[in-house]
C-alpha cells in the first residue's frame, strides 16, 4: 500500500517536473519572440523612416520639375 502511494507520488512528481520543463521552454521561446518582434519593430521603423525620406525627395524632384519652388 505505502509502496504503491509511493510510486504514484513519484509518478506525479515526475510529470509535474516535466510540466515545469515544459513551461520554462515556452517561456524562453516567447522571451525570444518578443526580442525579435523588437528587432522587427526597429527595422520597420528604419525602413518607414528611409520611405519617408525618399518620398520626399521625389516630391522635391518632381516640383523641381514643375518649376515649382522648394520650401
Amino acid at each position: 500500500m505505502i509502496s504503491a502511494k509511493l510510486t504514484e507520488l513519484a509518478a506525479e512528481a515526475a510529470s509535474i517536473e516535466a510540466r515545469a520543463e515544459q513551461a520554462a521552454e515556452a517561456e524562453a521561446a516567447a522571451t525570444a519572440a518578443a526580442a525579435d518582434a523588437r528587432i522587427y519593430e526597429r527595422d520597420a521603423a528604419m525602413w518607414r523612416g528611409l520611405y519617408e525620406a525618399a518620398e520626399q525627395e521625389r516630391a522635391a524632384l518632381l516640383g523641381m520639375i514643375r518649376g515649382e519652388q522648394i520650401p
